[in-house]
């Protein structure tokens, strides 16, 4: 697999993954609506900039292609089911258009970034194994499984070979510090604008946070293998808010300004992957543990 489409290659998960399928000689294209935002463009990637939706454009950046990966997402889950419709139309419909123009155009492998911390819902157990039921309480996590089912579906049906990778919560630098989405990052920017950091609940709700670079190497396995189906990434360890607000406290040396208000129905209790399966099938394991990862996300935001 030595050219690659890279779908959302231009945002902070695809321009991570961009990194390390550069550091193996891959030749990349990127698909994506604009340039990076941190960086500038690489002289040796193909960049198409347009919608997500654009047939004419998909099709002409699929030439000559032997993978796909897709990393594109146009919602968030915390702002997903206030805009359902445009959530199915941007991500949905738009992902169905992909695949019917990868059969169109013969290509056959594509990695998905599915969401490991929304399609399951509330876990009936800890840590989260694939074989869990799938119930999502956001439309974030439905499309994300709808995707998923569509893409077995073509494989069935034209013998497409994707393999779904289920990430839990990525951060690192190039996360954006405007506080839209991911905790840690919105936790650092906030303290360095001095601001407060609003915490729905009372700092209980448990997640699996995985350092960027360890994502991208997953992607890159995946990518580079033949194998399909269904696989978690993320560090197969859960930490509480309050547990982030410490550890990050420890690195600065000082007590944050965090505000408590009352709990959001669509956010889940705990979600933990359980990562067996792909550190089974690919020797993959996750490298940077979470305080190394949150100071070197804190150096980086510092920059700026």
């Amino acid at each position: 697999m030595n050219n690659i489409l890279l779908i959302g290659g231009n945002g902070f998960i695809g321009s991570h993954i961009l990194d390390e399928l550069l550091n193996n000689n891959k030749k990349v294209k990127i698909f994506d609506k604009t340039f990076e935002k941190y960086r500038s463009p690489f002289k040796e990637v193909e960049y198409v900039l347009a919608d997500f939706s654009d047939t004419l454009a998909l099709t002409e950046s699929l030439t000559d292609i032997d993978c796909v990966i897709h990393s594109l997402s146009t919602s968030i889950p915390s702002s997903s089911n206030k805009f359902p419709i445009q959530d199915i139309n941007g991500n949905l419909i738009a992902t169905i258009n992909l695949l019917d123009t990868m059969i169109s155009k013969g290509v056959k492998r594509i990695v998905f970034l599915s969401s490991g911390g929304t399609v399951y819902g509330i876990p009936k157990y800890s840590p989260v194994k694939e074989t869990h039921e799938t119930e999502p309480i956001c439309s974030y996590g439905i499309v994300k499984l709808a995707i998923e089912k569509y893409l077995f579906m073509y494989s069935k049906l034209n013998n497409l070979e994707p393999i779904i990778l289920r990430i839990s919560n990525p951060f690192g630098p190039r996360q954006s510090h405007i506080g839209t989405q991911g905790f840690i990052s919105t936790l650092i920017s906030n303290y360095l604008k001095n601001n407060i950091t609003t915490i729905y609940g009372n700092g209980a709700i448990v997640r699996d946070y995985i350092f960027i670079s360890d994502v991208a190497k997953a992607c890159y396995i995946a990518a580079n293998s033949s194998l399909t189906g269904v696989f978690n990434v993320g560090s197969n360890v859960g930490y509480s808010l309050a547990n982030v607000i410490n550890i990050f406290e420890e690195i600065i040396g000082e007590k944050v300004q965090v505000k408590y208000i009352d709990k959001r129905l669509f956010d889940i209790p705990e979600i933990v992957l359980d990562t067996e399966k792909f550190t089974n099938a690919f020797n993959w394991k996750t490298s940077v543990p979470i305080k190394s990862g949150i100071q070197m996300h804190f150096d980086w935001l510092k920059t700026f």
